[in-house]
């Protein structure tokens, strides 16, 4: 009984260990994926802090004014600050730990975490304009100012003018990273199938 030289070939390729390079680019990868985790974990910290100064800020200030455009613009705020929780934790499902500790289940959780990375990019453009056109509205409503006062105002230029082109700037910037390294890691995790 001959064997099939195909069949053969095939079964030496699935015998034979992955190059070294393979399983230097995975090594690393897993590497990553460890200090990642462990960023993510006290990186939480950040939000909840800007979450409570802000916040705590924007209370403090209508209570103290008791003005109701500082009122309006507070819970304006907290609407906003909430609207971002919800959106990003929605965003980030799935991204906090793997479903297997395997080499594989690490680099499934670095493609998610990839993935998400790239879905809240246009989530935060949209958020940035959606919120800087409902403070100049808001401005404009509770102001004994003119219109041109407001929108020329120096923080509405500032956050109109400077912000959303550097926040677009980074996004095109921080995409295209993002994008190679799921290029790289859709390719790793094909060789590991392979």
């Amino acid at each position: 009984m001959s064997i099939d030289p195909t069949l053969d070939a095939w079964r030496r390729q699935w015998q034979t260990e992955p190059a070294e390079s393979d399983n230097a680019i995975l090594a690393m990868e897993l590497k990553r994926i460890k200090r990642q985790t462990t960023r993510l974990k006290y990186g939480m910290s950040a939000p909840v802090l800007v979450t409570l100064v802000i916040g705590g800020g924007l209370l403090s200030y209508a209570s103290h004014t008791g003005q109701i455009a500082d009122i309006v613009m507070a819970v304006e705020g907290w609407l906003f600050i909430l609207v971002i929780w919800a959106g990003l934790l929605w965003i980030a499902r799935g991204t906090w730990r793997t479903y297997s500790e395997t080499t594989a289940g690490f680099l499934e959780l670095s493609i998610r975490r990839c993935r998400a990375n790239l879905r809240a990019i246009p989530f935060t453009l949209w958020l940035y304009v959606v919120q800087f056109f409902i403070v100049i509205l808001l401005k404009l409503q509770y102001s004994s100012a003119g219109a041109g006062v407001v929108l020329t105002a120096w923080p509405v230029i500032l956050i109109g003018g400077v912000g959303f082109p550097a926040l677009l700037a980074f996004g095109y910037w921080y995409g295209g990273k993002q994008r190679r390294k799921l290029a790289v890691l859709l390719d790793l995790q094909r060789q590991l199938i392979d």
